[in-house]
C-alpha cells in the first residue's frame, strides 16, 4: 500500500505521463522510419496504385467538406526530416 500512496503522488504522474508522451512519439517515428523504407522498395505500379487510391480519398474529403485529422507531433516531427532530406521548405 505504501509503495502505491508513492506512485500516486502528483510528481510521479506527472513524470508517468510525460514518459508516456516521449514513448508515443518516439514509437510513432520508428513506425514511420520503417514504413519510409518498406515504401523505398515498392514497384511503380504499386506506387502509382496507392496515389490513385490516395487521390480519391481527397477528392471525398473534399466532396463531403470533411476535414483531415490533425496531425501528431510525431507525424510533424517525421515531415520536417523527410523536408530537410529532400531539399525542400
Amino acid at each position: 500500500m505504501k509503495d502505491f500512496r508513492r506512485l500516486c503522488n502528483p510528481t510521479s504522474m506527472f513524470i508517468l505521463s510525460v514518459l508516456s508522451n516521449l514513448m508515443s512519439g518516439v514509437s510513432g517515428i520508428i513506425i514511420d522510419a520503417l514504413t519510409f523504407l518498406r515504401l523505398t522498395f515498392r514497384s511503380p505500379e504499386a506506387l502509382a496504385a496507392e496515389n490513385l487510391s490516395l487521390r480519391k480519398q481527397l477528392s471525398l474529403y473534399v466532396e463531403r467538406k470533411n476535414k483531415p485529422r490533425r496531425a501528431t507531433d510525431s507525424v510533424r516531427f517525421t515531415l520536417a526530416q523527410l523536408s530537410r532530406k529532400a531539399g525542400t521548405k
